[in-house]
């Protein structure tokens, strides 16, 4: 007799494998369950949370039997943080399931299988392994913290209840100087006695603490486990768990030098919120020389760590990032890659699906959401000429310094929208095409624009495996997909980037 399913029902459950989500993937009673927390070959018990005729949704309990690939993670808070969802999955596994998901994203989203597939390969073929991030550890130059409650929690959010926040004491993402900057501005909050914002009535001061850091981080060099390519074991000691005493550095006094560090802090509107800001500020800038800490306000009720206005700055807002040989200034809150070092190889892999050597009179290349340049800058030192597009024309002001800061006078950057800007006739005609959107993929009219134009190659460059399987579905028509390349810049969850080449049909 079959069990009549409720919400709040709790099932053994047997997880298959892992999603796109990252969820553990579990069947019962005909259903898909998406069971979050759970990897594969665990069994566990998991309470159900969503029920539909097709498929449920369900959070990890407690697990019964550990799967073959688990580990124990090196975070005191990943139980409960929001940060990362695969810190018990071996990492290797993690390549591996990364590589998984991107094929069969393709295979079920973009109907690139081998029955249906333009060059006949299975689309697993077509999939590379997973390039591995140089740092398994400390690669973040940025990350996002918010406050909240009564007691003023300044961290992560809780993956079980994504308006809690926890207080982080470390964090193995990002370099302990950065966490010494967010214990620092925990202490200060508090002592402030203001309120964390409550986006419900528009009281309150405390919104988010964004922390970036512009100092190069060592990338390790690669060895080989069981065919796959790894980061190199940290010097000794730096792979056993987080010492959450360890981050905070010099305690009341002055800490090691910040230079290159940089804190936003994001408060609502109101001149009680200019006033502890600045107290704020100013005791950090007295615990951590070097350090510059700019003020936003963000009046908008959503919970994005952002602000439309950044209000004051206590030394140099801009910040300088290098990416190999090319340096990059950076206003408060343009948008960069988070790990420097994956960003490198990023880079150097659709250079190298480019193949703008096969132009000898150099090649015109079109990077399409270019951001502060980034990606543009780099294949400018190999291609004839660059045309830049980007929507935000403050990043197109920065792309444009940060060529001339690079002495490169092959660039251009257009502002604007790209249904309308590739429809511009007096531009020349593309040789390859670069297109990195963000997560929710391309507009369906930027995908015809791009078919019109019919470059000779087209890089794609995604966030998101889902998306990125649905655009190549658009441009299927005029091209064939040769060449896909996961790219781990998000160790620990199931974040995964995609570079992938679509030569066009003869």
């Amino acid at each position: 007799m079959t069990q009549e399913l409720r919400s709040g029902d709790v099932l053994e459950l047997d997880i298959e494998k892992l999603t796109c989500g990252g969820r553990g993937l579990a069947r019962l009673q005909g259903r898909a369950v998406f069971v979050e927390r759970g990897l594969p070959g665990q069994l566990v018990r998991a309470r159900l949370s969503k029920l539909a005729k097709r498929h449920a949704e369900a959070t990890t309990v407690e697990v019964l039997r550990s799967s073959p690939e688990q580990i124990e993670p090196f975070c005191p808070h990943y139980a409960d943080c929001g940060g990362c969802d695969w810190q018990d999955l071996d990492y290797a596994a993690q390549l591996r399931w990364k590589r998984q998901i991107v094929a069969e994203s393709l295979r079920h989203i973009g109907r690139q299988s081998g029955e249906s597939g333009q060059s006949g390969q299975d689309v697993q073929d077509l999939v590379d392994e997973t390039t591995p991030s140089p740092l398994p550890r400390g690669f973040r130059n940025k990350m996002e913290f918010a406050f909240a409650g009564r007691e003023l929690h300044v961290g992560l959010r809780s993956w079980r209840d994504p308006r809690m926040v926890l207080d982080v004491a470390a964090c193995g993402l990002m370099a302990d100087p950065a966490m010494a900057v967010l214990a620092a501005v925990r202490e200060m909050a508090r002592a402030s006695g203001a309120a964390a914002f409550d986006p419900a009535t528009g009281r309150g001061v405390w919104r988010f603490l964004v922390l970036r850091d512009s100092r190069p981080a060592e990338a390790n060099v690669l060895r080989t486990v069981e065919g796959v390519a790894l980061p190199r074991p940290l010097p000794p000691g730096a792979d056993a768990p987080l010492d959450p005493r360890s981050s905070v550095l010099g305690g009341q006094g002055k800490s090691a030098d910040a230079a290159g560090l940089q804190a936003i802090l994001i408060t609502g509107p109101g001149k009680e919120a200019e006033k502890q800001a600045a107290v704020v500020a100013q005791g950090l800038l007295e615990r951590f020389p070097g350090l510059c800490v700019a003020h936003g306000v963000r009046r908008d009720k959503a919970a994005v760590a952002y602000a439309e206005e950044i209000v004051r700055s206590w030394g140099d807002p801009v910040l300088e990032m290098s990416l190999g040989e090319l340096r990059y200034r950076l206003s408060p809150q343009a948008f960069f890659q988070t790990n420097t070092a994956g960003a490198e190889r990023l880079f150097e892999l659709v250079e190298e699906m480019a193949g703008l050597s096969d132009w000898p009179n150099g090649a015109e290349v079109f990077d399409c959401y270019c951001g502060v340049g980034a990606m543009a800058l780099h294949l400018a030192r190999a291609a004839g000429h660059v045309t830049g597009f980007e929507l935000v024309e403050g990043a197109v002001r920065d792309a444009t310094d940060n060529a001339r800061l690079n002495n490169l006078t092959n660039c251009s950057f257009v502002a604007g929208d790209l249904r309308r800007t590739l429809a511009d006739h007096k531009l020349p005609k593309p040789d390859v095409l670069v297109i990195d959107p963000p997560r929710a993929g391309m507009h369906p009219d930027v995908a015809a624009r791009i078919m019109d134009l019919a470059p000779e190659r087209i890089v794609s460059v995604s966030c998101d495996p889902a998306t990125f399987a649905r655009d190549a579905a658009l441009l299927l028509p005029g091209y064939t997909l040769t060449r896909v390349v996961p790219v781990d810049l998000f160790p620990h969850s199931h974040h995964v980037e995609t570079v992938a080449l679509l030569v066009r049909r003869t």
